[in-house]
C-alpha cells in the first residue's frame, strides 16, 4: 500500500484530533444519562475522520478502497449512536433495551458486511475507478441498491433523533436554548455536508467534506460540555418529573407570556398548552387574578386561595419563582400551583377529631372528679343519714345529733370542693394551699367523720415541693379514693399514709389493717383498699391507675384475706428548676 502527502487530508486529521478528547471526556462520565451513547457518537466521528484522511493519502485504488471500507464502521455507527443520544436526553432511556439496540444495529451490521464483500455482488457500489485528473486522486463509482437502503435508514434515524432533541430542548424556550443550539450545530453540520457531497454540490468538487464538518461538530460539543455542562444537566426533568407531577407548573418568559405548562396545569386552568402559549399569564390564570396580581417582581412569592366550585370550596397554593440566567438576568418565572383541597379537608377532619378527643378526655376527667369527690360524699351522707334515721327511731336524739353534725361537716366540705372545681373549670385561680397541710386537714376530717385512726409520715424534703401541681392534685385524689375504700369495705381501725423519697420519684403507701381480700378474682371488680373485692363496680382501681399514669407514675395494690391492703403509688419528681423559678408545690 503506497502513500503520498496531500494538504487536503489535514482537515480530516484535525477533525479526528478535536473529536477524540471530547469522546474520552464523555466516556469517563458514562455514569451520567446520555454520556455513553454520546461517547460512542464521538468515537464514530474520530473513526470516520481518520479513515477518510488515510483514504486521501493512499495512492492506488486498492488502498483507497480498503480505507473507504474502514470508514464505514464509523459511518454506520454514527446514526445509531445519535438516536441513542436523543433517546437518553429526551428521558426515554428505558427504550434502550438489548433487544431494541440489537434491532437498530441490524442494517448497520448488514451494511458493513456488504461493503467488505462488495466485490462479489456490487450491491453497495459498482463501476469503481480511480480518477487522478484533479489535485488529488479519488474513487469514482455508481451507488448500488443497498447503499440507498443504508442512506435512507441513516437519514431516518438522524431525523427522528433530531426531532426528539428539538422537542426536549427547543420546546422549553429559554431554559435550554444554549444546549439546544449546541446539539443542532453539532449534528446538522456534518449531515448537511454529506447531502451536498452525495448530490454533487460540494463546494470542493470530488471531495467528501462530511468528515471536515466534524470539526464544527466536535468544537460545538466541546463548548457544550464546558459551557453548558451537557452531561451534568440532562434536560429530561420536564418529561420525567414535571410532566407527571400532580401540581401545576407553568413557565413564563420575562414578558409574562406563557411558554409551557404541564398536564396538571392544563387541567387546573382549563387551557390547553397550544392555546396558552404566547398568552399573558394573567389571562391564563384569570381564576386566580388576585394571586397573580403584583407577583411579578416578588421573588418566591406565594399564598393560598379558596374558590367556590359547584358549591364546594377548592383550595389552591401558589408559588412564584424567578428563572435566572448564568449572569443573574431574569429569563422568566416558574409558577407552581398545588391543589391543597384534600389536605385542607384532612386538616379540618383532624381538628374535629382533636376536639372530640378533648371533649372525651374532659368528660373522663369530670367523671373521675365526680366519683372521687361528690360520689364519695354522697355515699357517706347516705350511710350516715340512714344511721341518723335509726337513732331517731330509737329515740336516741343525742346520738342522732352528733351524726347530723358529721353530716353537716361532710356536706360543707363537699360544697367547698364543688365550688373549687367550678372555679377551676371557669379558669379562676383558687387561693393556693400547700400540699402537705391540705393532706393533713383531709386525714383529720376523715378520722373525725369515720372514726378510723389515721397516721401521716412525710419526710422533710417532701415539704419542699418536689412534685408539681398536677402531680400533687392527682396524688391527693388517689389518697382520697384509697381512704374511701377503707371506710366502705375494710372494717379497719387504722390507716397509715407514708411518703418516701426514691431516686427520681416519690413513693406513697396507703395501708390499712382491715380484712383484706383475695386479689385473684375476675377482671373488672373494684380491688380498692379495704377489701373492695366485695364491690363489683370496678371504678375505684381504674380511676386511681389512670390518675397515676396521667402524671407518669404507676400504682400497685397488695392484699390478702385478713392481712389488710396496701396501695403503693410512685410519682416522678418535678424536673429541676432554674434559679428564679417559682415553687408550684401547692394544690388549689
Amino acid at each position: 500500500m503506497r502513500w503520498y502527502y496531500t494538504p487536503y487530508a489535514l482537515p480530516f486529521i484535525v477533525s479526528g484530533i478535536i473529536s477524540l478528547p471530547v469522546a474520552l471526556v464523555a466516556w469517563r462520565r458514562r455514569g451520567v444519562p446520555g454520556a455513553t451513547p454520546l461517547a460512542l457518537f464521538m468515537f464514530a466521528m474520530v473513526e470516520w475522520s481518520i479513515g477518510n484522511a488515510l483514504e486521501m493519502c493512499s495512492v492506488d485504488l486498492a488502498g483507497k478502497t480498503f480505507w473507504t471500507n474502514v470508514e464505514y464502521v464509523g459511518i454506520v455507527a454514527f446514526p445509531v449512536t445519535w438516536i441513542a443520544v436523543a433517546i437518553e436526553f429526551s428521558g426515554r432511556g428505558e427504550w434502550l433495551t438489548r433487544r431494541n439496540v440489537g434491532l437498530l444495529l441490524v442494517i448497520p451490521a448488514v451494511t458493513v458486511l456488504m461493503i467488505w464483500t462488495n466485490s462479489f455482488h456490487g450491491l453497495m457500489r459498482y463501476n469503481i475507478k480511480l480518477d487522478t485528473s484533479g489535485p488529488f486522486s479519488v474513487i469514482t463509482k455508481t451507488y448500488g441498491p443497498w447503499f440507498w437502503v443504508h442512506t435512507v435508514y441513516s437519514y431516518a434515524l438522524l431525523f427522528i433523533g433530531t426531532i426528539m432533541i428539538a422537542r426536549s430542548l427547543l420546546g422549553r424556550a429559554h431554559l435550554y436554548k444554549g444546549q439546544a443550539a449546541v446539539f443542532v450545530v453539532g449534528v446538522l453540520a456534518p449531515w448537511i455536508s454529506n447531502v451536498l457531497y452525495i448530490s454533487g454540490s460540494s463546494p470542493v468538487p470530488r471531495l467528501d467534506i462530511t468528515p471536515i464538518a466534524f470539526t464544527i461538530s466536535g468544537l460545538a460539543t466541546t463548548w457544550g460540555l464546558l459551557r453548558y455542562r451537557l452531561l451534568d444537566i440532562v434536560p429530561v426533568a420536564w418529561a420525567t418529573v414535571v410532566e407527571g407531577m400532580g401540581s401545576g407548573v407553568i413557565v413564563v418568559d420575562s414578558q409574562d407570556r406563557v411558554v409551557d405548562m404541564n398536564p396538571a396545569a392544563q387541567r387546573m386552568t382549563g387551557w390547553r398548552v397550544s392555546q396558552a402559549i404566547g398568552r399573558q399569564v394573567a389571562e391564563v390564570l384569570s381564576r386566580w387574578a388576585s394571586m397573580v396580581e403584583g407577583s411579578r417582581d416578588v421573588a418566591g412569592r406565594g399564598g393560598e386561595l379558596v374558590l367556590d366550585a359547584n358549591g364546594e370550596d377548592q383550595s389552591y397554593e401558589f408559588h412564584f419563582s424567578p428563572l435566572l440566567s448564568s449572569r443573574r438576568g431574569l429569563l422568566g418565572r416558574l409558577v407552581v400551583i398545588h391543589d391543597i383541597t384534600e389536605r385542607k379537608r384532612t386538616q379540618a377532619r383532624l381538628v374535629q377529631q382533636q376536639r372530640v378527643l378533648a371533649t372525651m378526655e374532659e368528660r373522663e376527667r369530670l367523671a373521675r372528679e365526680l366519683h372521687d369527690n361528690i360520689g364519695q360524699a354522697l355515699g357517706y351522707l347516705n350511710v350516715q343519714a340512714q344511721a341518723v334515721r335509726e337513732q331517731l327511731a330509737r329515740g336516741q336524739t343525742a346520738v342522732a345529733d352528733s351524726y347530723l353534725q358529721g353530716l353537716v361537716a361532710v356536706a360543707q366540705d363537699a360544697y367547698g370542693e364543688v365550688r373549687e372545681y367550678i372555679r377551676a373549670m371557669r379558669g379562676v385561680t383558687s387561693p393556693g394551699r400547700e400540699f402537705v397541710p391540705a393532706l393533713e386537714q383531709f386525714l383529720r376530717r376523715f378520722e373525725r367523720n369515720c372514726g378510723i385512726h389515721t397516721e401521716l409520715d412525710v419526710p422533710g424534703e417532701i415539704r419542699d415541693g418536689v412534685l408539681d401541681q398536677p402531680a400533687e392534685m392527682q396524688l391527693m385524689r388517689i389518697i382520697q379514693e384509697a381512704t374511701a375504700n377503707v371506710r366502705k369495705h375494710a372494717e379497719a381501725r387504722q390507716v397509715r399514709v407514708r411518703f418516701a423519697m426514691l431516686p427520681g420519684e416519690v413513693e406513697v403507701t396507703v395501708e390499712d389493717d382491715g380484712r383484706g381480700f383475695d386479689p385473684v378474682r375476675p377482671v373488672g371488680v373494684d380491688v380498692g383498699v379495704g377489701a373492695a373485692a366485695q364491690e363489683g363496680e370496678g371504678f375505684g382501681l381504674g380511676i386511681m391507675r389512670e390518675r397515676a399514669e396521667a402524671v407518669g407514675g404507676s400504682l400497685e395494690i397488695h392484699s390478702a384475706p385478713g392481712q389488710g391492703t396496701r396501695v403503693r403509688v410512685r410519682i416522678p419528681l418535678i424536673p429541676p428548676r432554674k434559679d428564679g423559678d417559682a415553687n408550684e408545690g401547692s394544690i388549689g
